[in-house]
């Protein structure tokens, strides 16, 4: 008697769940977009130098200073702006490879073509400013 109470009130919440558009529209994201985006974040803490970041960043007693001089030390604020520039980096290179398959209009194809080499000639520009700037 008390697990067929149990199941009815689980079905009523259930119902009342369904008929909610937030709930729905949480639930249609799968386990897998959700373990491919912390795969991702992952990867870019780590393509950023986060652990570099975490172990010799918080060493150094200069807390107001973004990029630190020194070539072997990286705070967290050099790190997230390596992290843009991953981002800015792999934006263009993906709007390059749509701008050379999008084929139906030849002017929104130079438009993505335009605006991948912008985004990644920015990430180079941000990359090799931080390279010069640390030596």
């Amino acid at each position: 008697m008390l697990k067929k109470a149990l199941d009815d009130f689980t079905a009523k919440i259930s119902r009342r769940l369904e008929k909610s558009r937030l709930v729905r529209g949480i639930l249609k994201i799968s386990v897998g977009k959700v373990i491919e985006g912390l795969y991702l974040l992952a990867l870019l803490i780590l393509l950023g130098g986060g652990i570099n970041a975490v172990l010799e960043g918080l060493r150094i007693n200069a807390p107001q200073a973004i990029i630190f001089t020194s070539p072997n030390v990286q705070s967290i604020g050099e790190t997230i702006i390596y992290i843009f520039a991953l981002i800015f980096g792999a934006s263009g290179i993906y709007l390059i490879y749509r701008g050379s398959k999008f084929t139906s209009s030849k002017r929104l194809s130079n438009f993505y073509l335009f605006i991948g080499i912008v985004g990644l000639l920015l990430a180079l520009l941000i990359e090799f400013y931080l390279f010069g700037y640390k030596r």
